[in-house]
């Protein structure tokens, strides 16, 4: 009787300290993140009229990226989610009206539509993106991969067609720093997708 006293008195103290160890852990607060746009003061490529009108999409991502959590590359075929540091909204939405807000700083022009538009939105160019590859690696890098085509205004003609490949050195590896760097490649493709859109313009007022 003892024996079976003493057990339950032990196994009734484990359960208290369990319940108090429980009630003493506390969680890791989430944190979220935004890509943003590139500042509205960066110059504007002036070789366009201040009413071009663009549309920005679509735009397709890697479905591994496309979730809530930061996604990181630990080796060529190995991907880390972070659980406590998160997009603060899909990448799918927040990608195309950063890049759209970045076309119309770069581009000097308020009119700029992300897909799906209206059916009788007046568009000039339009930019469709398919984006392969956007992580980082080792803690090292940032990376984005993309394929993009420029269409004329009758959205069928394919005035030009690239393949970007864009990496950027973290300073560091904390999540703020590689949402940074990712950021950075988002803005690089921006830049050299709206200096194309000044060479397709400036060839397609030529030639008419």
């Amino acid at each position: 009787m003892r024996t079976l006293t003493n057990l339950l008195t032990w196994l009734t103290a484990l359960l208290c300290c369990l319940s108090l160890a429980g009630c003493g852990a506390t969680s890791q607060p989430a944190k979220f993140y935004l890509l943003n746009s590139i500042p509205s003061t960066e110059s504007a490529e002036t070789k366009v009229p201040s009413g071009l009108a663009l549309g920005i999409g679509p735009i397709t991502i890697p479905e591994y990226v496309d979730r809530p959590q930061i996604v990181t590359r630990i080796s060529t075929n190995e991907l880390s989610l972070a659980e406590f540091h998160k997009w603060a909204e899909p990448l799918k939405d927040n990608i195309p009206q950063v890049l759209a807000d970045n076309m119309s700083v770069l581009l000097n022009t308020e009119h700029v539509a992300t897909y799906p538009w209206k059916r009788h939105t007046p568009i000039d160019y339009q930019v469709t993106i398919n984006i392969t590859r956007l992580d980082t690696i080792a803690e090292k890098e940032a990376h984005l991969v993309a394929r993009w085509h420029i269409f004329g205004e009758d959205t069928q003609t394919i005035l030009d067609t690239q393949t970007s490949h864009f990496k950027t050195t973290l300073p560091s590896s904390d999540y703020a720093a590689i949402v940074s760097a990712l950021n950075h490649t988002i803005n690089d493709l921006s830049r050299e997708i709206a200096k194309s859109l000044v060479r397709v313009h400036s060839n397609t007022t030529k030639t008419k």
